[in-house]
């Protein structure tokens, strides 16, 4: 009779902080229109993503990006608003469907291609990137109070996955209704 006893050790990618940035970098930032810090059910929240392009991911590419891909989850408390809904009642500064590079604040406003809005979060796709920082922002509604845990946030290359940035999962706290 022989035993064995095997021990794993493997990096936590989701995560570790040395593997949030290969060729691109990501910041997320959470901000309540109606001016306070914390966010309750029924307020909406502008949701800003600053994307980064390394200078060795566009020069090693010679040319634009193609096929970028923005995965944006949101805690189980919030739900993303489409603006291409009229029935949602809120409408973006310009409708995602609008194609002409704008400059706004150090970032190009990221214009994209197709979108998709689920309960779960936003996924974003452009078929081209030529700039070196892109800003993508969205509104999501507070529907559920409750301590919710949001994963982070991934940006990368539709057909080399390997080129990617993403960031930390945090906590977000949904408080109840004012009356």
């Amino acid at each position: 009779l022989v035993n064995y006893t095997l021990s794993i050790t493997y990096p936590d990618m989701a995560t570790d902080p040395t593997q949030l940035d290969h060729g691109f970098t990501i910041s997320k930032k959470m901000e309540n229109l109606n001016g306070k810090e914390e966010i309750r059910v029924g307020d909406i929240v502008r949701i800003t993503l600053d994307i980064g392009i390394q200078p060795s991911l566009r020069e090693q590419s010679g040319r634009g990006l193609e096929y970028l891909a923005l995965e944006d989850p949101v805690p189980a408390g919030l739900v993303p608003i489409n603006p291409d809904l009229k029935t949602e009642g809120l409408q973006e500064e310009q409708k995602s469907g609008e194609r002409r590079a704008t400059w706004q604040q150090g970032f190009y406003v990221l214009r994209p291609t197709y979108s998709e809005f689920r309960e779960d979060g936003v996924r974003v796709f452009k078929n081209e990137a030529w700039g070196s920082s892109y800003r993508y922002s969205y509104l999501a509604r507070a529907v559920s109070e409750g301590d919710f845990w949001m994963r982070g946030s991934r940006v990368s290359l539709m057909y080399e996955p390997e080129r990617y940035g993403k960031t930390l999962g945090q906590r977000v706290r949904v408080l109840p209704a004012q009356r």
